[in-house]
């Protein structure tokens, strides 16, 4: 880069020197019609208007790059600003909670959600505290916010709060419907399978529900012993429903660590007692 300045330095050098040879022998003169005007003026003068013309060309150019680097500086201090706000309301949120003050840190949550590029994390956690103390309607508004600001960057995120916003507004047949959707898609969606499988236990589809529940035990979304009370409910639900002749059956299908289950085995027990009888 240095070396390309100083050839233009020489060569501006250079053009200068000789228009300078030029002029001392005649200098000539210059003219410029514009409109029916006419102007006449001698060489030097032109290129000493040409000079200042560029001078002020240079300076105004400079100042235009000064207001825009002005203003990209600005925009990163507000920017940084608002991260700044933020990230105390966060932690002023997360202290709120901890003090159970819960209605004070979803409003937290909500306005510092409000100066973030993405603020779903925000949302999401403020509609589940909405839910938790019972304000459905705010976690219902917030839940709407959360998938609004995703757009469809998050298609998966989108069709999995829908469906769930279905199932909590007591359409349940087009709620496990979009679910089950999204699973032929997003086979590993743990909210989409937990959400069935409390679903498929509720409305008594045994088979269904240990058959998500296998699913989800391979992911690491739910505890042991969440994944553990999941398959013993749907178990106890299949043996009750299960007529006597196919009880001993069905026995043989139970996983072995839910056969040393006390209420697995008992609900057996109960079972073949009233086949016995």
């Amino acid at each position: 880069m240095t070396i390309f300045r100083t050839c233009i330095a020489i060569l501006l050098l250079l053009v200068a020197t000789s228009l300078g040879i030029v002029l001392s022998w005649d200098a000539g003169y210059v003219a410029v019609g514009i409109q029916g005007w006419e102007l006449e003026m001698s060489l030097a003068v032109a290129v000493l208007t040409l000079l200042i013309i560029g001078f002020f060309c240079y300076v105004i150019l400079k100042l235009i790059r000064m207001l825009i680097d002005s203003n990209r500086n600005l925009a990163r201090w507000f920017q940084s600003k608002r991260a700044n706000q933020a990230s105390r309301q966060t932690l002023l949120a997360v202290e709120a909670e901890t003090n159970g003050n819960t209605v004070e840190a979803i409003r937290l949550l909500e306005a510092a959600g409000k100066t973030m590029a993405n603020p779903v994390l925000h949302l999401l956690r403020a509609s589940e505290l909405a839910t938790r103390i019972g304000a459905l309607e705010k976690a219902e508004a917030l839940r709407n916010d959360a998938i609004k600001a995703c757009g469809d960057q998050t298609p998966a995120f989108s069709r999995l709060s829908s469906g769930l916003a279905e199932l909590e507004n007591g359409d349940v047949k087009k709620g496990a419907a979009q679910l089950k959707r999204l699973l032929e898609d997003q086979p590993n969606c743990a909210p989409a399978l937990l959400a069935l499988i409390k679903h498929s236990q509720k409305n008594g589809d045994w088979v269904t529900a240990i058959a998500y529940t296998d699913v989800l035990a391979r992911l690491s979304y739910t505890s042991e012993q969440q994944i553990e009370e999941l398959s013993i409910v749907s178990w106890l639900g299949r043996i009750q429903e299960t007529n006597s002749t196919a009880l001993r059956k069905l026995w043989r299908q139970v996983p072995r660590h839910l056969k040393q289950n006390e209420r697995v085995h008992r609900k057996y027990t109960e079972a073949l007692a009233k086949e016995a009888a």
